[in-house]
């Protein structure tokens, strides 16, 4: 069996960046215009908008960072990316509020005030924590382990240190990028499937396939 360097599994991932972040541009397109739609509406589509842009291009330069050995950096990009992934899921594909566009729309609603408005917590959202968000939409033990590990580098504690001993450094590096990549075609799958769009069935496989063949070696 041939081995694959390091290096040529990391322009992998790199590749599927920009292919899962031209797919989610190209899925953005698709969303109604917001010229001719009344306010609630509006903002609905603009929350879309921002999070299938903000989330691609976080991913896109998480991949990059790990490419140029700035894991540090990547593995906090990481968590911000998981708790969007978290809110995606929340508002457009909570289990108890399908298709429900007063939830939505208050969400959305929500997420605009806490932008414009410096003083507001930026952690919550409809009044509960992100602890209780990913516990509404079955993520409690992904928000334990995932989020949890996550936020030692976000806030400096010991992690950083063990990230560059000898084997953890290629292994950890391609963790974060078959992480980032997951993330970001489930905050994909959760925007697409509140609007009735289809995912890129070919791309869902290539990126299954290089989590599946790198995440754990």
């Amino acid at each position: 069996m041939t081995l694959i360097p390091f290096g040529e599994k990391i322009k992998e991932g790199l590749e599927l960046s920009k292919k899962v972040e031209e797919f989610a541009f190209e899925l953005k397109r698709k969303l109604p215009k917001v010229n001719d739609l009344n306010k609630a509406e509006s903002q609905r589509i603009k929350v879309a908008r921002a999070f299938l842009i903000s989330e691609s291009k976080l991913c896109r330069q998480i991949v990059f960072a790990v490419s140029k050995n700035c894991l540090d950096l990547a593995l906090i990009g990481l968590r911000t990316m998981l708790e969007f992934d978290i809110n995606a899921d929340y508002i457009f594909n909570h289990p108890n509020h399908k298709n429900d566009l007063k939830w939505v729309d208050s969400l959305c609603n929500d997420i605009f005030k806490r932008t414009n408005d410096l003083g507001m917590l930026k952690s919550k959202l409809g009044g509960f924590s992100l602890k209780d968000r990913a516990k509404d939409v079955g993520c409690s033990e992904f928000y334990k382990k995932n989020y949890a590990s996550l936020s030692s580098y976000v806030h400096l504690m010991l992690e950083q240190s063990y990230v560059q001993e000898d084997g953890e450094f290629e292994k950890l590096s391609l963790a974060v990028v078959s992480q980032a990549l997951c993330i970001l075609l489930d905050v994909i799958g959760s925007i697409a499937k509140f609007h009735n769009l289809q995912i890129d069935g070919k791309l869902l496989k290539e990126i299954i396939s290089y989590r599946n063949r790198y995440e754990s070696k």
